[in-house]
């Protein structure tokens, strides 16, 4: 299979991920709130399909974990494994599901989930690297090879905005966030050595601008990560 045919493949698959997650279908019933949505689909999984054995993870539960979690659950179902938070009435808070094919989506309601709609972008970003890389690293631990297509949504973010303090000041017609999801540009990672901070940039820059920031204030004005934003 050619690559256009792949990530037409790839394609297909994340659109009706988010269409289904849109209307809150979820593989556990999940607060109608809003969801930060990430997915790591290997090339592999549609240029040469294989099996993954998940078997060898039960029990193993900090083996894979979701973004933000205070308990933590597992269970097999018929996709693969699914690691799991329930909160009250036992709806699910938030989850990652690993795939037989390889593929990762991973689900979260915490940062997303209250009534301000105050976007805590350095948290977010910090965790959705930190997640990005144990995923794949996950992946190859299945025998999964790059490259992966990484893709990060917002679902439910209509009015959420970000506060960056005093630096706020410098900047006119900063605004909340004027749609109800946020699908950011799909990136693809060539390599486990890759570095995530560099590859996700533009997907962070596109949070901050659908605010009136002009980019990532976790970056430097060269478009260097900063570890510490604040310095």
């Amino acid at each position: 299979m050619e690559e256009k045919e792949i990530l037409e493949k790839v394609e297909e698959f994340h659109s009706e991920r988010i269409e289904k997650l849109k209307n809150n279908e979820t593989p556990l019933p999940s607060f109608e709130s809003g969801k930060i949505v990430m997915h790591l689909i290997p090339f592999e999984t549609f240029a040469s399909p294989k099996h993954c054995d998940l078997s060898g993870y039960k029990g193993q539960i900090l083996d894979l974990k979701p973004l933000k979690f205070h308990s933590l659950d597992q269970m097999y179902d018929f996709d693969g494994m699914l690691h799991f938070e329930l909160g009250k009435d036992e709806k699910c808070l938030a989850y990652v599901q690993a795939y037989f094919n390889g593929i990762m989506e991973a689900v979260d309601c915490h940062y997303l989930g209250f009534e301000h709609k105050e976007l805590f972008i350095f948290e977010v970003e910090e965790i959705i690297i930190s997640k990005t890389k144990e995923y794949i690293a996950f992946q190859k631990k299945l025998g999964i090879e790059p490259p992966i297509v990484f893709y990060l949504g917002m679902l439910g973010v209509k009015d959420f905005s970000i506060k960056y303090g005093h630096v706020d000041e410098h900047f006119d017609n900063i605004h909340p966030i004027d749609r109800n999801d946020l699908i950011l540009p799909k990136v693809t990672i060539e390599s486990f050595d890759a570095s995530i901070e560099d590859l996700l940039k533009i997907n962070f820059y596109r949070i901050w601008s659908a605010c009136g920031y002009p980019r990532s204030f976790h970056y430097s004005a060269n478009g260097e990560w900063k570890e510490n934003p604040a310095s």
